[in-house]
């Protein structure tokens, strides 16, 4: 049972995804959404702006290949070979939610969209930026784990900065107008399950021992 603990929990993310996916194209609770978007008007202001734009910026367009790119360079540099091939399955995330907001083409709450930002020209469900966030920093936290040769401080830092930032993108793509509520549930929901996958795989194929 226990070695079958993983492969239950993504199928249940899987599930809870399908989910929030009818509920999105039903469009089930919008209600509560556009409360919740109209209560993030209250809180902004220009430093949490700036903060909340900062977030998001390493999935915007171009910066998210760069990041990925010096993500994977240091890898390779350091002899990760490995660690760098698995690491390109990461885009399976982003991929895939591109494809989904073709086929479920929900409109984004451009009514709330924070001044000064481009509203991207794509459709909003599920969030990719969330999806490419988990996926992508989540593996980075797990190879600050997991990998040798990183030294106490430099796996906290990892360790900490991707938390972070798997913890806030789904506030900022809310925060910033972008996203509805339910977008950002399916992101995660779709981002951890394919992470798990790749983390398993991961696991079998590199011979590291968790725990």
């Amino acid at each position: 049972m226990k070695n079958n603990l993983p492969f239950i929990v993504i199928i249940i993310l899987l599930v809870l995804f399908l989910v929030t996916t009818y509920l999105s194209i039903i469009d089930f609770g919008q209600t509560v959404e556009k409360s919740i978007l109209s209560s993030m008007l209250n809180f902004r202001f220009s430093i949490l702006d700036s903060i909340m734009k900062f977030i998001s910026s390493f999935s915007d367009g171009l910066s998210a290949v760069i990041t990925f790119v010096v993500f994977t360079t240091v890898l390779y540099i350091r002899g990760f070979k490995k660690e760098f091939t698995i690491s390109f399955l990461i885009w399976f995330g982003p991929l895939l939610s591109y494809g989904l907001k073709a086929v479920i083409a929900r409109p984004r709450p451009e009514e709330f969209l924070i001044e000064g930002y481009i509203l991207p020209n794509d459709f909003s469900f599920p969030s990719g930026h969330v999806v490419f966030y988990v996926v992508f920093f989540g593996l980075i936290a797990v190879y600050a784990k997991y990998l040798p040769g990183l030294t106490i401080i430099g796996r906290r830092i990892l360790l900490t900065t991707s938390v972070a930032l798997i913890s806030l993108i789904g506030i900022s793509r809310i925060y910033l107008g972008v996203h509805w509520p339910l977008d950002v549930i399916s992101g995660y929901l779709l981002g951890f399950a394919i992470l798990g996958a790749i983390i398993i795989y991961y696991f079998k194929s590199s011979g590291v021992r968790k725990g």
